[in-house]
């Protein structure tokens, strides 16, 4: 997939496109749809399929100083989007200028005389432009006269319910690792650095990676969760620990990671980890050992979960 980080960095105007717009900041399975319709659609027009989408959180920039939470870094969405099959992605510079064009101005500019748009795919609750002004109807009216046609693509619903990149975040905020997953398609993962804690894990016959994310980094709600570990090779199962540790007086948020059945050095090391399912809320024992005791029963919590892999139930497990 070609990547073009900024309208600057285009190069000569794209000749033909079928493309899409959108922040995709989750890019969940509502997206994943637009994005292969996309595809689908470019190979019958005969056109290049193209995802537009933003370096950044509008917001940031209409409201300086407000911190917007990360589901998926800028280069994480990029590879969620490559998955979906589109040839090339091009990134807008969320500035002052492109937040006040108006909406006219963009399709004429920027969809079509850049990127060559000869099909535009959308849902119904797309908007653009200054204001949030442009929607559909806007490029059903323009489309005759700049010669594109715009295609309607419906919305994926979960339970009655449209999916959304706030009603994944929710999900996550609560915990609810499992039922991210089914709005995504895939488990809610985060990336970090393994860095050097203070051992606790290993003194408890346990050992963990600590992992350090970004600090707007989305994370779930503090417990523990089935996981898988992902430094280079095959997900490792594994189990999350999330928060402050108050069995041993823990004061910072901290993300702990244990890999069953394997041993080895991950400092310094980029790793994922993908959140599965949550077994219990953080608690505080009585003491270092009951809190042992514990966290032998969440390891064989996870044990079951894997071995049950692969059953009718259980079909994101891969």
């Amino acid at each position: 997939m070609r990547r073009v980080l900024g309208l600057e960095n285009l190069g000569e105007p794209i000749g033909r496109s079928a493309l899409t717009i959108g922040k995709f900041f989750a890019v969940h399975r509502g997206h994943q749809a637009l994005l292969q319709a996309t595809d689908e659609a470019a190979r019958i027009q005969g056109a290049e399929a193209v995802a537009v989408t933003f370096d950044r959180h509008p917001g940031e920039v209409l409201r300086p100083g407000t911190e917007y939470p990360i589901l998926a870094t800028l280069e994480e969405r990029l590879e969620l989007i490559e998955q979906q099959g589109v040839d090339t992605t091009v990134v807008l510079s969320v500035t002052p200028e492109l937040l006040s064009m108006e909406p006219e101005l963009f399709v004429r500019d920027v969809l079509v005389r850049q990127l060559g748009a000869v099909e535009i795919l959308a849902s119904a609750a797309f908007r653009f432009g200054r204001g949030a002004r442009g929607s559909i109807e806007t490029l059903r009216r323009l489309g005759p006269e700049l010669g594109f046609r715009w295609t309607d693509v419906p919305t994926v619903d979960a339970n009655g319910e449209r999916i959304s990149s706030s009603r994944v975040a929710a999900c996550i905020e609560e915990g609810s690792a499992a039922s991210a997953a089914a709005l995504l398609g895939r488990y809610y993962s985060v990336t970090g650095t393994v860095v050097r804690g203070q051992q606790l894990g290993r003194q408890l016959g346990f050992p963990t990676a600590n992992v350090r994310t970004h600090p707007r980094r989305l994370l779930p709600a503090d417990g523990v969760y089935v996981a898988r570990l992902c430094a280079g090779g095959p997900p490792m199962p594994a189990v999350a620990n999330l928060g402050v540790r108050p069995t041993v007086d823990g004061a910072q948020r901290v993300l702990e990671v244990h890999a069953l059945d394997w041993t080895g050095e991950l400092y310094d090391r980029e790793v994922r980890v993908e959140f599965v399912d949550r077994v219990r809320g953080e608690q505080r024992f009585p003491s270092v050992e009951a809190l042992k005791e514990q966290i032998g029963r969440d390891v064989e919590r996870a044990r079951q979960c894997f071995r049950h892999a692969g059953t009718p139930n259980s079909s994101l497990w891969g």
